[in-house]
């Protein structure tokens, strides 16, 4: 059963998130300008401010031990990954202001982030440390793993086990104390500068290849033994400076089930996210197809449990 989807995909200007977060209008050149910010935050916010995910709350404070709400913590987040694409599917939250609708709808999209309920994000209540924790890890954010069977904190329960082992074994925390990691504590900002501008840090960079679309015309593929085997594969057409046709289908073992969506997308950094819908199967999610020296590396995050596509990460080869 073949399933074909209209998408849709943009990749937005670095300043389209900026409209977003007017809480942090200000620009200053570095954490110097902020009264608040000690050596322990300085790296971090230094980081922050240049890679241009967020300013200060004034002109002279960045806001070091200001309580971080959910909506400002999921802008400062969509930026920092890059989601902010204008196209995304709404998030049928409404609370959230105009302000963290961009931002709130891509995450959503991507399965970064959930609300409170189907209807309301809970975009004015304070962020928790263990929700933080939950939000940073998942695979469509930085995914990243690590052995829970190694916590030593008392305050973290089976929900927040994985993600908090993650940050713990790559380095990110080492928690409030040996015995606590602060799960139910509220979120400063200061912290959460600190968590972002570590786990940037620690996760591995993919190669940078020089930017050159029509090098990667035609038909990629995964590897497979035989015709049987399962397979992804994405196909880059109609090449128009930065903007291609992009099609993706994937075969489950012995053919059982192939989904296939296709769209216009647009590459920045050697990057472009589609947003899919499979009518029928309620199926949707994200894919993001990134170009690396002689493959295409595809990430499939399903934001529900249906549809055809196959979740994951894959490198394909050119045919």
């Amino acid at each position: 059963m073949k399933v074909h989807s209209s998408l849709l995909t943009k990749i937005a200007q670095s300043s389209a998130l900026t409209m977003l977060v007017v809480a942090f209008a200000v620009s200053p050149v570095s954490a110097a300008t902020f009264t608040d910010v000690s050596e322990r935050y300085e790296p971090a916010v230094n980081y922050l401010v240049t890679q241009d995910i967020t300013n200060g709350v004034s002109k002279t404070k960045f806001g070091i031990d200001q309580n971080v709400k959910r909506g400002d913590a999921a802008i400062i987040l969509a930026h920092a990954l890059g989601f902010t694409e204008k196209d995304a599917p709404s998030s049928g939250f409404g609370d959230v202001p105009t302000r963290g609708v961009v931002a709130i709808n891509a995450l959503k999209a991507a399965g970064i982030v959930n609300g409170k309920s189907a209807k309301s994000f809970g975009f004015n209540d304070l962020m928790k440390r263990g929700e933080m924790a939950l939000m940073l890890t998942k695979s469509a954010a930085y995914n990243i793993k690590g052995d829970k069977s190694k916590l030593t904190f008392t305050d973290v329960n089976d929900r927040y086990a994985d993600a908090v082992a993650a940050l713990v074994d790559h380095k990110i925390t080492t928690g409030k104390s040996a015995a606590k990691f602060g799960t139910n504590d509220l979120l400063k900002r200061g912290e959460y500068a600190v968590f972002i501008h570590k786990i940037e840090q620690s996760i591995e960079k993919e190669p940078v290849v020089p930017f050159a679309l029509t090098k990667y015309q035609g038909l990629w593929e995964t590897k497979r033994a035989n015709s049987q085997d399962p397979y992804l594969s994405v196909n880059i057409e109609n090449i128009k400076a930065n903007t291609a046709k992009v099609q993706v289908d994937s075969m489950s073992s012995g053919a059982m089930y192939i989904g296939s969506v296709d769209s216009e997308a647009k590459f920045v950094d050697n990057k472009a996210r589609i947003y899919y819908s499979e009518d029928g199967f309620n199926g949707s999610g994200v894919i993001t197809i990134e170009l690396l020296e002689n493959a295409v590396g595809v990430t499939v995050v399903k934001s529900n449990e249906r549809g055809y596509l196959f979740e994951g990460k894959y490198k394909a080869y050119k045919k």
